[in-house]
This record gives structure tokens, C-alpha cells and sequence, in this order.
């Protein structure tokens, strides 16, 4: 058995974190990226590791969800120069976002592959990411009690009297909370050491702290101990006043790291006041069932007011797309109308098939791309030469492509969406699409489709 001979909020069990000011736009949270210059053999083989691992946590709990995704593009991030070197380097051909809520910046994990060893890689990176994620959120759990334990508190109330928080006492106590191993990994050398040193006395500090704080006697058991804690969390802010904010975390974090993920998610999106920024360190399915928004593909002379109001655009079509949100409508404008056809077929996808789409090739899509193109843009005269332009790898003269224009669509939508998203106050990340493995996030039944569009899509379905 591996052990993680590291503290796994500042080093990983398995390659190397990379920060950065701002998110990479194709990489979602909690998904190992193998990299599109990766060797067939490797991917092949992260393909099948991947989809066993997968299988495997499915019915188990964990703080994220972990997918592997094979890319067949390459990821852009001109403006982190030592991001878009690992990226696109030889170093690394594995990638996976951290889910932080407690921190500011957005990190990566980055790895390199070998072959016949990627189960206990894949399986490493999960292990680092559920450990980071973990004490990031206890992290900001913390930083909510000390701001409002009031309202913290009544978010945590359900979960001190949950099953499993009273389970993982139990078997965790007080003490060891900190070293609980995780996907077959063993606990870090660093836990393990400040754990052995609280139970030896080594930390004699944490202890008077401990009897400070709530009133706890040398003979209390680890039960008794986290029943004195979670019972006087409301004094948070009293004992700020007279000892160090540090001194007080160091003695309540143990005890949180028992709380279910459900709860700790929970606290840190509502302490955020469920604002856009809250949800942007989670996974985009979690958001998504928790969005107001509804998209909606409507007839341009339905919102007559609103173009007389504000102009047409040459991208705004016989049919156009808003953003509707607690009383709110805002008009999305795509850079180029090919987008708007590729976003439309995404809609249609997401709400036709739901839960079960999978990544959509507008190669196989040509008939649907044309039949749309040609109902939102009437004699536009550039259907054609549009759809050959996404889905070619060689130009109209015979060269082969240096950027696949499908890319370049994904990324323009991307900046469409996000400008309106931020325009409404809104998260993005459950609206747009990342990469050609990916998807939409919003509920299909926040996808409301003019019927008019819906049929077209129908009609090519039978065909």
C-alpha cells in the first residue's frame, strides 16, 4: 500500500500543482484530463482505468465527482505562460482542477502517465483532490463560524444529528479525524505526525486550548470531547475575542472533518449568500440543480420591445436566445451565427435526451446544423461554407487546419455565455460547453425550445 508522504493541501500524493489568477475555461473541476499529445497506448489504457474507477465510486460517498476525459483537442491558456506550458509540453499529459472553495486562486494537478501503472496514478490524483477539497471546505466552514455562527450553525444543525457524522465519531474520534485514509492510500507522514504528537502530549498547546475553549477534562472521551465542541460552536466569535483566530481553528477543525460533504458544500454556497462566485469551485452538475436560470429559444417578434429597445444584431436571427432568471431577461449575443447553430443543437440535445447525452460530432450532425441554420437564418447564403469550416480539418485550399474550427466555436460560445451569465448574475459554468467531451449542465427542464425549432430537430431525427 502507497503511503502519501506529504501534507495533501500543499503537496499532492502524485505529480505537481500549478496555480493560476484565472480558471482554464476546457477543464471542469474533478475531471483527469488526459492530454491530446498523450500516446494512443496511454490514453487507451486511462480510458479503460478510468471507466473501472468510475464504476467502482459510484456507490461509495465522496466531495467530487471523478471522471477521466480523453481529449482530442489541445487546451488554451495563452495568458499563464507556465500553465500553457505544462499543458502543452512534454512533462505532464495529465490534468486535474482542484476543487478549493477557501481560496482564491484556481489550482491544477498535473502528472505523467506510465504505462501499466495508471490505475494507481488516476486512483492518486483522485485520493489528492478529495483531500484538498475536504479541507478547503472545512477551511471556509471555519472562516463561516467566525463571520456568522448564527446562521452557519443553522445549516450545520441537520448534520451533527446526521447518521454519519455520528458514525465517523465514532470511529474516527477527535484526534484521528485528521489521518482517515481514503482510496486505498494511506494517511501523510505530516498527518500522522501531528496526530501522534496530540495523542503523545508532544502538543501540549492544542490540549490547554482544548480546556480553554470548552471546558474539557483529561479524562473525556474522544465522544465526550467533539459533544463539548459542536455544543458551544455558537461561542465562536466570544472566544475570538480572547484567543488567536489560528488557535481556535486548530481545535474545531478536527471535529469538522467528520461533517458529511453534503453539508460542508452547503454552508460554503449559502455563506457566499448563493452568489455566482460561491458555486465556481464546484463541480458544474452541482450548481445546476440549485439554478433559477432558464434558456430560452424564442421567435425574434416575441420580444419586439426589447430589440426596438436595443437593436438588432447581424447574429440575431428569425429565432434568438435569453437568459430568463428571477424575473430578469437577458439577451445572448453570439459573435458569429455558425455558434448559435452549434449552441442550439447542444439545447437540443440536453433537453431531448437528458441525463443520458454523451459528447455530440457535428459531423454526424450535418443534416440537423443545416436544417437549423436554414430556418434561423434564411437565405443567408453561408450554411454551407459554415459547416465545412467547423467540422474540416483542411481548409478550402487543401491545407490542413492549425486550430480546428469546432474549437474556436466552443471557446467563442464560451465568451458569449459568460458575458450574459455576468450580465444576469449568474454562474456560468453549468451553460456552456468545455471541450468536445463535454456537455451542457442546465436541467433540461430549464431548456424551454420555441416549438417551431423542436419540430425541425424531430423531422432530422427520422430521417
Amino acid at each position: 500500500m502507497r503511503i502519501i508522504d506529504n501534507s495533501p493541501i500543499d503537496l499532492p500524493a502524485v505529480g505537481t500543482f500549478l496555480s493560476t489568477a484565472t480558471p482554464v475555461w476546457q477543464l471542469e473541476l474533478n475531471r483527469i484530463y488526459v492530454l491530446s499529445h498523450a500516446s494512443d497506448e496511454l490514453k487507451a489504457e486511462a480510458r479503460e482505468v478510468g471507466a473501472h474507477l468510475e464504476k467502482t465510486l459510484a456507490d461509495q460517498t465522496y466531495l467530487n465527482l471523478h471522471r477521466t476525459v480523453v481529449l482530442d483537442e489541445s487546451v488554451d491558456c495563452d495568458d499563464q505562460e507556465h500553465l500553457s506550458e505544462a499543458l502543452s509540453g512534454d512533462s505532464y499529459d495529465l490534468v486535474m482542477p482542484m476543487a478549493r472553495p477557501s481560496r482564491d486562486d484556481f489550482q491544477y494537478l498535473f502528472a505523467k502517465g506510465e504505462k501499466g501503472r495508471m490505475l494507481n496514478i488516476l486512483a492518486s490524483m483522485c485520493s489528492t483532490a478529495e483531500r484538498v477539497t475536504r479541507e478547503s471546505l472545512i477551511e471556509a466552514i471555519i472562516k463561516a463560524l467566525q463571520s456568522d455562527p448564527e446562521g452557519t450553525l443553522k445549516i450545520l444543525s441537520p448534520a451533527f444529528e446526521s447518521m454519519e457524522f455520528k458514525e465517523n465519531l465514532v470511529t474516527s474520534g477527535l484526534t484521528l479525524s485528521l489521518i482517515k485514509p481514503s482510496f486505498g492510500a494511506l494517511p501523510s507522514a505530516g498527518m500522522l505526525g501531528v496526530a501522534a504528537g496530540v495523542v503523545a502530549g508532544v502538543v501540549p498547546e492544542l490540549v490547554k486550548n482544548l480546556s480553554k475553549f470548552f471546558g474539557i477534562n483529561p479524562d473525556d472521551t474522544e465522544i465526550q470531547k467533539n459533544n463539548k465542541i459542536y455544543s458551544q460552536l455558537d461561542r465562536i466569535q466570544e472566544f475570538q475575542n480572547e484567543y488567536p483566530q489560528d488557535d481556535i481553528a486548530s481545535v474545531v477543525h478536527p471535529m469538522l472533518g467528520n461533517l458529511p460533504g453534503e453539508y460542508m458544500m452547503k454552508v460554503v454556497a449559502e455563506s457566499c449568500k448563493g452568489t455566482p462566485d460561491s458555486y465556481k469551485y464546484f463541480d458544474p452538475t452541482y450548481y445546476a440543480k440549485k439554478s433559477p436560470l432558464k434558456l430560452k429559444v424564442v421567435k425574434r417578434e416575441e420580444k419586439a420591445d426589447y430589440f426596438n429597445i436595443h437593436g438588432r444584431r447581424h447574429t440575431d436571427g428569425k429565432y434568438v436566445l435569453f437568459m430568463e432568471k428571477e424575473g430578469k431577461d437577458e439577451h445572448v449575443h453570439f459573435s458569429q451565427r455558425a455558434y448559435f447553430i452549434v449552441y442550439l443543437i447542444y439545447l437540443l440535445d440536453r433537453k431531448t435526451r437528458k441525463d443520458k447525452v454523451t459528447p455530440i460530432h457535428l459531423k454526424d450532425e450535418e443534416l440537423l446544423y443545416k436544417s437549423l441554420y436554414d430556418v434561423v437564418y434564411p437565405r443567408d447564403g453561408q450554411r454551407d461554407s459554415s459547416y465545412f469550416s467547423l467540422t474540416s480539418k483542411v481548409d478550402r485550399d487543401g491545407k490542413l487546419k492549425r486550430t480546428p474550427k469546432f474549437k474556436d466555436a466552443l471557446k467563442g460560445i464560451y465568451e458569449c455565455i459568460k458575458k450574459s451569465c455576468l450580465t444576469i448574475d449568474e454562474f456560468e459554468g453549468t451553460h456552456y460547453i468545455h471541450n468536445s467531451q463535454s456537455h451542457l449542465y442546465t436541467l433540461p427542464d430549464n431548456i424551454i425550445i420555441h416549438r417551431d425549432v423542436e419540430e425541425i430537430a424531430k423531422k432530422c431525427k427520422k430521417v
